[in-house]
């Protein structure tokens, strides 16, 4: 499985301020490790899962992520250029699946020119989907659902308050089970563990990469 991993600062665990985003300024230099750490983690997950990774930093001028930091194997897309895709420039049909760590503004879904005006509009685009809503009310631990061959949609709300529980009502609900020492885990690490799941049965026989 081909992956093109999009990240910006924006979005990142304790970036909260404008001031923080603009390189030179106060806690700019913090900001981008957590970016980094992040980034970091969510690439060493798909790599587990077998996938080939394709990395963009997608903040500013692309000069934000720790590089010499990354896993062995991982593929560097950098800079903007002005191009029309801005934050997926680089993407083409080849891929299998995108994945993206930000905070998911307007210009990224124009982007990639996929819209709902709601839920069930988008049910009604993908009915052959199986759907997946990640959420602390899930009523299934995530290491007991067994990924089935096919499409899914994995379904996950913003980082504060989660999804509403309305979509308890939506295929099937999961929950990530995690350590009594942690609140929560953000959205690029349920992201990054859902779709190493999700993806294991795909590449569990393979040897090499």
């Amino acid at each position: 499985m081909k992956i093109f991993l999009a990240a910006d600062l924006e979005g990142c665990a304790s970036v909260a301020t404008w001031e923080e985003i603009y390189p030179g300024n106060k806690n700019y230099d913090r900001a981008t490790e957590e970016m980094t750490r992040e980034v970091v983690a969510a690439c060493q997950a798909l790599l587990d899962a077998g996938a080939e990774v394709y990395l963009k930093d997608s903040h500013f001028e692309g000069k934000n992520i720790d590089f010499s930091k990354l896993p062995n194997g991982v593929k560097v897309i950098r800079n903007h250029g002005g191009h029309p895709d801005m934050m997926i420039q680089g993407i083409d049909e080849t891929f299998d699946a995108a994945a993206f760590l930000r905070e998911l503004g307007a210009d990224t879904l124009e982007v990639k020119k996929m819209f709902a005006d709601s839920f069930e509009d988008y049910l009604k685009r993908f009915p052959s989907h199986d759907i997946y809503t990640l959420m602390l009310k899930g009523a299934t631990n995530i290491h007991k659902v067994e990924s089935k061959k096919g499409y899914h949609s994995l379904v996950f709300g913003n980082e504060s308050s989660g999804l509403p529980d309305g979509y308890l009502d939506y295929g099937k609900s999961i929950f990530i089970p995690h350590s009594h020492y942690i609140d929560s885990l953000n959205l690029s690490m349920a992201l990054g563990m859902t779709l190493m799941h999700f993806s294991k049965d795909e590449f569990k026989d393979k040897e090499v990469l």
